[in-house]
């Protein structure tokens, strides 16, 4: 019988292989028109294999690596291709990709910080974070309280719009709550370096809204307080 990988007319001595991007599948062809064409996922020169990883063979394909866009091509941005695929497999949720030529699922991109990857297959995250929480690698939704790709603003922080990371509240403001876009002034008669409460201001000194450190109470900043009491009262009547 003429052998698997090509065929053999009437008379022949040895057999023919088949035309690339073809092949016989089982012995005992007699004409080319035994040989069908490679199956997609594979490349075929006399005999079927499989395609190169980070390719895509479409059929018909006579490389491993087929780069027409009509046999096949490298694997296209937002998927990834193993070997012998027969199909570009999406990248999965929480993940995007601006890249062709992905072999693996590990190679595509986690969710960048403050952004969110909705579905699969994005050749870009699918927005911004939303404010009032943060997003970390991974994140598939804008939102997210896992604790692992993202969670609520925390304790002593703010969050803005496609944060990150917590942003620590600065000194002279705190935030006592979780979910905040940003951080409360300290209050009069109070300082603020901890970032989440509010310390009563010491003796012998003075301290406005917004107080980071004490002023040590001198003559000069009380006749300033004296002043300011007053320039706010006369604003109230």
């Amino acid at each position: 019988l003429c052998p698997a990988g090509g065929y053999c007319p009437a008379g022949s001595a040895i057999g023919i292989p088949c035309p690339f991007g073809k092949y016989s599948k089982s012995p005992g062809a007699k004409t080319e028109f035994d040989c069908i064409p490679c199956d997609p996922g594979f490349f075929c020169s006399g005999s079927s294999r499989d395609c190169s990883a980070r390719y895509i063979c479409l059929g018909g394909s006579s490389t491993p690596t087929p780069t027409d866009g009509i046999t096949g091509s490298l694997c296209p941005e937002g998927q990834y291709c193993p070997k012998g695929t027969p199909a570009p497999i999406p990248c999965p949720l929480g993940t995007w990709s601006n890249s062709t030529g992905l072999g693996i699922a590990g190679e595509c991109q986690q969710c960048t910080g403050g952004y969110y990857c909705a579905s699969t297959g994005l050749k870009e995250p699918t927005g911004t974070c939303d404010a009032r929480f943060y997003c970390s690698q991974g994140a598939v939704v804008s939102n997210p309280s896992d604790g692992v790709t993202g969670n609520s603003c925390t304790i002593g922080n703010y969050c803005p719009i496609g944060t990150a990371v917590p942003i620590p509240c600065a000194d002279g403001t705190y935030m006592p709550n979780t979910g905040a876009d940003e951080c409360f002034n300290c209050t009069p008669g109070h300082y603020c370096v901890s970032q989440t409460t509010p310390e009563d201001c010491p003796p012998g000194y003075y301290c406005p809204e917004g107080t980071g450190e004490c002023f040590l109470l001198s003559f000069f900043n009380l006749s300033l307080l004296v002043k300011n009491f007053f320039l706010n009262f006369l604003r109230m009547i």
